[in-house]
């Protein structure tokens, strides 16, 4: 633009495109009004959108689900985005209900509009094992709407409706088949399967376990799990409010389970 970068440095964004055919590709600046007259074209539209992210404090990486008139659960030309991985450390991605060797993780993917229960499946790649956290970083048109995070490996659903947050942990190489993404449509009607099995809460602070739980479920053991699977440590059976010194253990992340009739109820304990 004849400004030397010493004067004036311009804004600029880089791409990386994979090439579906042979042929010329061509960039096109899209984003500006009809006039030319603002910089970004506002699109009026009522898609849900959620951007999910996974990071270690040293590494990020994100992906872009969005509900939308006219997807299809099939590749969208034009909707989706492949993934490719420009980091050797981290990725996260969709991996589409279709098995194709071409289009196996997607960065942004555009499914049709949203419906109660909906599951979305996330792939994750690691050059380091360790805790990882997964995060709600931003929502659009999704208010009404529930979220959880599952962990197969755990049988847990961690719910990060509102910037929610959760830690996973994760081994070395890919994961795949273990998370996913499960959407309810009405904040208010709709409970998580823990939370209509039985209300449990459980924290550490300063080396103490409390859990408190409603009279349904006393009488039940406990077991603690790090974020490897192990169990740490299992209680006797509890009543409706329950302490255990675990000054032992190393501070971190733990998973409570109850266990006896039924299904287990699970929360983080932190």
């Amino acid at each position: 633009n004849g400004y030397s970068i010493g004067a004036q440095l311009a804004s600029s964004q880089g791409f990386m495109a994979k090439v579906i055919s042979t042929g010329t590709v061509q960039f096109n600046n899209g984003q500006r009004s009809a006039t030319n007259g603002a910089f970004l074209r506002l699109a009026e539209d009522d898609a849900k959108r959620i951007w999910v992210s996974l990071d270690n404090g040293s590494h990020f990486n994100e992906v872009n689900v969005v509900f939308m008139d006219g997807a299809t659960d099939a590749y969208d030309m034009g909707m989706d985005g492949l993934k490719l991985r420009g980091s050797a450390d981290i990725a996260l991605a969709v991996r589409p209900n279709y098995a194709s060797e071409t289009h196996e993780e997607l960065c942004i993917a555009a499914l049709p509009p949203l419906y109660e229960g909906a599951i979305v499946e996330l792939t994750a790649f690691v050059a380091e094992a360790g805790p990882y956290m997964v995060r709600n970083r931003e929502t659009e048109n999704m208010e009404g709407v529930r979220v959880w995070l599952g962990d197969r490996t755990f049988g847990i659903e961690t719910e990060i409706t509102d910037a929610g947050i959760t830690a996973v942990h994760l081994a070395e190489g890919e994961t795949v088949g273990r998370l996913y993404l499960r959407f309810a449509l009405n904040a208010t009607d709709v409970e998580s399967p823990q939370e209509q099995e039985e209300c449990l809460t459980a924290w550490i602070h300063n080396g103490m376990l409390t859990i408190m739980t409603d009279n349904k479920a006393a009488g039940r053991h406990v077991t603690l799990h790090d974020l490897y699977g192990r169990t740490v440590w299992r209680s006797a059976r509890i009543g409706e409010r329950f302490h255990a010194d675990l000054s032992g253990l190393s501070p971190g992340i733990y998973v409570v389970r109850m266990e006896g009739r039924g299904n287990c109820a699970v929360k983080v304990a932190r």
